[in-house]
């Protein structure tokens, strides 16, 4: 996967890809979570119809409640999208929570860039306590603000709407999972739909029609933090996984 970086938030690639200062409006727990400590380590990877590799590490972490602590986050993320343009990413973010609210802000203070963020998988989000079948989580909508990436403005995409459709917990099942091994976890469903928008590529723009998937996040609580993803859309399917964690 190779190519310029461009934050292209496109199909299924939408859960990964997110404009850097943008708050996640759902609760966030992960300031318990078995990454958040100097040294602490994420990689994931996605299949399908999105492919996507990224390693994340952690390092000034500070905590100053169950809800409120900070960390330096660095990394690298690649991914593709079937027929799309890939990219590539150096990550160098500030991550912040604050009263259960996640935001990430690139160090130096610059909000514009590449980015890429993991808060739509649930990584950084299910702060509120899953406890039981058939419990409801509100939905959310957002609107990320994407301009032209990369060398000479290779890729654009104007803001784009992200909505969020109400969470419902199901039956808690044993799943195996690429970096905890067999784990209880509770399937979170929902549907996420974004608007038609269009988007220029070295100067060609293509229309991008409006999508609509169903999405599954698998949320482990012995780990405490979702382990798996799976995206449906237009009858293809995408698995994005957190494969190491540490």
């Amino acid at each position: 996967m190779q190519g310029p970086i461009s934050r292209i938030c496109l199909a299924g690639a939408a859960p990964l890809l997110l404009a850097a200062g943008v708050q996640a409006a759902q609760p966030s727990g992960i300031c318990q979570a078995r990454f958040m400590h100097d040294g602490g380590h994420l990689k994931v990877s996605g299949t399908g119809i999105v492919q996507v590799q990224a390693q994340l590490s952690f390092s000034g972490v500070s905590k100053q409640g169950a809800d409120r602590c900070s960390a330096t986050v660095r990394g690298n993320a690649a991914y593709s999208l079937a027929g799309l343009p890939g990219g590539e990413s150096d990550i160098d973010h500030q991550l912040r929570v604050t009263d259960g609210r996640s935001s990430f802000q690139r160090r130096g203070g610059s909000s514009s860039g590449g980015d890429f963020d993991l808060r739509l998988l649930g990584l950084f989000g299910y702060g509120t306590p899953i406890e039981r079948e058939g419990q409801r989580l509100p939905g959310e909508s957002f609107q990320l603000a994407v301009g032209d990436r990369g060398p000479k403005g290779q890729v654009g995409l104007p803001p784009t709407t992200f909505h969020i459709g109400e969470r419902v917990v199901g039956a808690r099942e044993r799943i195996d999972t690429a970096a905890a091994g067999s784990q209880q976890c509770w399937p979170i469903r929902y549907s996420r739909e974004t608007g038609a928008t269009q988007a220029s590529f070295n100067g060609l723009v293509l229309p991008i029609p409006a999508m609509r998937s169903q999405v599954t996040d698998w949320f482990c609580p012995d780990v405490g933090m979702v382990l798996k993803q799976e995206i449906v859309q237009a009858g293809q399917r995408a698995v994005i996984e957190v494969t190491e964690v540490r």
